[in-house]
């Protein structure tokens, strides 16, 4: 167990960003270098401890940490942990009735302290919202409460998508700008909150507005933040992750970002055979392992748009790797299911 909670900037500064060895890319006279989050210790690894860190801060010593998510949830594998390292007693509300089987991620979850409670597929839509941004946030905690048995949990948003877990993502943008002059920075997107706090902290980096900002930068601007969306079609009557991105950004205009839809290979948390093709060509050229979930449909992405022309000769590109490792497991776990 840790003895105290590390400052987020420490966390960050710890992370190596490394050139990559890319044949595809340096073909085309492009720079790719990746940032390494993958590498933190389990219990703070990945873009989800950003997401968490504020959020879990503001707990009272007392409370327990309870959130929700699926099988294979990132979100609550690194609650679970993080709760663990810090002696913290945790609760996982998981989507689904319980099966004969726990995933891999649950399994850990459970060994590390969380207590797993299963909640009907249309009981949990009921109660949660996409994030917390857009969530009657008063009524969710109400309910939770009632259907938990009592009034003193902490309760932290699906996926960390909220003001806090916007906060903790800024140190992202921030340390990425302290450290590094890149043309664009990518990224895998979900929720939209990691990509909101990278682009609000790349405009911060060395004062509060965009144009102190740009003077770090050779090319007289901030980076452009890029990311791509892993979900699948929206649902009618949704908003749109762009509508959600600028609603976390208080609709302040994208002029370090933009989003780009529709263009990564199966929905969301699902795979295909051309997908897994290219993790293990990834890997074999590069040497670095990526998943299914995230991570290998940005540099797929990536790839695709570069051999297309979206970037020009000389760019200096920077992915950043938001973890998810332990989700991996979920491709052998459903093929052992069959």
């Amino acid at each position: 167990m840790v003895a105290r909670l590390p400052a987020l900037a420490e966390i960050a500064a710890k992370v190596p960003m490394e050139k990559l060895s890319w044949p595809v890319l340096d073909s085309l006279s492009i720079e790719c270098w990746i940032r390494r989050d993958d590498l933190l210790p389990a219990w703070c690894q990945g873009n989800k401890f950003y997401k968490l860190y504020y959020n879990i801060c503001s707990a009272p010593k007392a409370a327990r940490w309870v959130s929700f998510g699926g099988a294979f949830s990132n979100h609550l594998y690194a609650l679970a942990l993080a709760g663990k390292e810090l002696g913290r007693k945790t609760v996982g509300i998981v989507r689904g009735e319980r099966p004969a089987h726990l995933s891999p991620t649950l399994c850990d979850a459970e060994a590390a302290g969380m207590e797993l409670i299963f909640m009907s597929r249309e009981k949990y839509r009921a109660l949660t919202a996409r994030n917390g941004f857009t969530s009657d946030w008063s009524r969710i905690k109400s309910e939770v409460a009632h259907y938990l048995g009592r009034d003193d949990d902490w309760i932290v948003p699906e996926g960390g998508a909220n003001r806090a877990g916007l906060e903790g993502c800024k140190h992202l943008g921030l340390d990425i700008g302290q450290r590094g002059r890149f043309t664009d920075v990518l990224l895998a997107v979900g929720t939209g909150t990691t990509l909101a706090g990278v682009a609000q902290g790349l405009a911060s980096v060395d004062g509060p507005g965009m144009s102190r900002a740009a003077e770090r930068y050779p090319t007289g601007h901030v980076p452009q933040v890029t990311g791509v969306s892993v979900l699948g079609a929206l649902k009618s009557g949704r908003s749109t992750l762009k509508e959600e991105i600028n609603l976390m950004l208080n609709g302040q205009d994208r002029v370090n970002w933009r989003l780009l839809e529709g263009v990564s290979p199966g929905g969301y948390g699902r795979s295909t055979p051309e997908l897994e093709a290219f993790m293990i060509e990834f890997k074999r050229d590069t040497g670095v392992q990526l998943d299914q979930v995230y991570t290998a449909k940005l540099f797929w992405v990536i790839q695709q748009q570069a051999k297309a022309g979206l970037w020009p000769a000389g760019s200096k590109l920077l992915a950043i790797h938001t973890g998810g490792l332990q989700g991996l497991r979920g491709l052998h776990f459903k093929t052992a299911r069959k």
